[in-house]
This record gives structure tokens, C-alpha cells and sequence, in this order.
């Protein structure tokens, strides 16, 4: 294209004897209105690619805080559980509570499940924050 430009310059000059200068700054002039041109279309282009990351990481952001909200849900009704059968045992329970292995059993088997639903709500929690500091950046 500038090849074309500038043989057309050439051609224009030696044919119809034009001024060499004058004709050299319109060259130059559509050269770089060509150019601002392709500029704009790019920036246009990185725009909309830029809108289009913002609004799918908004969307998986939403989709990981539901899950953070169900998982936080979950874990207090689980809590919820242990403390009502706590509650019951107790109130049922003599004065002298007697501990045996099958509740030994219940209580390791609640305790690991406690400490795998708090780890899970932690994890999320985790990815969340990190998504929300790659959302501020």
C-alpha cells in the first residue's frame, strides 16, 4: 500500500509536474489517517474482548460465592445437629455420664466431618478472596 502510495507520488510529479512537497504532505496526511483508522479498530476490538472477560469472570465469581453461601449453610446445619444431639443426649444422660466406644466412634466420625465441611467452606472462602483480588487488578 505504501509501495502504491508512493509510485503514485512518482507518476503524479514527473507527469504533471506537481509540487514535490505539497504532494508528499497528502501522501504522508492519508498515510496517517490510514493508520489512526487501523488503531481505532484494534482498540475497539480489545475493548469488547475485555468486556467480554470481565462479564465471564463476574459470572464465575457469582457461581463460587453460591456455592460459598450453600457450603456456609450446610456446615451450620450441620453444627445446628450436633448441638441439638448433643443437647438430647445430656438431657437423658444420668448425672455420671458413661462413655463407650460406639460413642467414642460417633463422636470421631462427627468430629472428621466437622473438620472436612470447615475445610471445604475454607478452601472456598480462599478461592473467592483470590478471585476477588484478580477482579480489583
Amino acid at each position: 500500500m505504501v509501495l502504491g502510495l508512493l509510485a503514485s507520488l512518482v507518476v503524479l510529479v514527473a507527469v504533471a509536474e506537481l509540487d514535490v512537497l505539497a504532494s508528499t504532505a497528502l501522501v504522508l496526511a492519508i498515510l496517517a489517517f490510514l493508520i489512526q483508522i487501523v488503531i481505532f479498530v484494534a482498540q475497539f476490538w480489545m475493548s469488547s474482548e475485555r468486556t467480554r472477560q470481565t462479564a465471564t469472570s463476574q459470572s464465575e465469581t457469582t457461581t463460587i460465592l453460591a456455592g460459598v453461601a450453600r457450603t456456609q449453610d450446610e456446615t451450620v446445619a450441620l453444627v445446628r445437629g450436633f448441638i441439638s444431639e448433643a443437647q438430647q443426649r445430656k438431657s437423658a444422660a444420668s448425672d455420671t455420664p458413661t462413655v463407650t466406644s460406639d460413642s467414642l466412634a460417633e463422636a470421631s466420625l462427627a468430629a472428621r466431618q466437622l473438620t472436612s465441611h470447615m475445610a471445604i467452606t475454607d478452601a472456598i472462602a480462599g478461592a473467592a478472596e483470590i478471585i476477588n483480588a484478580l477482579w480489583e487488578a
